[in-house]
């Protein structure tokens, strides 16, 4: 599915709005969320974060760039991007044809961010071809 030329439908966009809410509601190491086309529009976002465009149009970036980098080693697939600082953690995944982004405390676990967002990544791909 190609997100540039079209848009999801409405449904399809209610069920990503409401798991990229849930991610944030139900887990207290996450503060914010955002999903993004492959192009940068943001198509849902919550938590603390009041800047969640920027967010999506830096996360597009962000991952495209490790897709190209990766394109360079044998497997040519990046999962995912991680990183971590005193401020907190950041993880850039691929869900289905979109992006999620999350970023979770400065006190977080990485493996504990990075689970609940590969699930929500899974349960988002699952949506948007359902």
């Amino acid at each position: 599915m190609n997100f540039e030329s079209e848009m999801l439908e409405d449904d399809k966009k209610k069920l990503c709005v409401t798991l990229v809410q849930e991610l944030v509601r139900e887990s207290a190491a996450i503060d914010t969320a955002v999903l993004a086309s492959p192009d940068g529009l943001m198509l849902a976002g919550a938590g603390t974060d009041d800047e969640l465009d920027v967010i999506a149009a830096m996360s597009a970036s962000l991952i495209s760039l490790a897709d190209a980098l990766s394109s360079r080693s044998e497997d040519g697939h990046c999962d995912k991007v991680m990183s971590e600082s005193p401020d907190g953690t950041l993880v850039v995944l691929h869900a289905g044809g979109l992006i999620l982004t999350v970023l979770g405390q400065s006190q977080a676990n990485m493996g504990l961010v990075l689970s609940v967002s590969r699930s929500t990544a899974e349960k988002i791909a699952q949506a948007i071809v359902a």
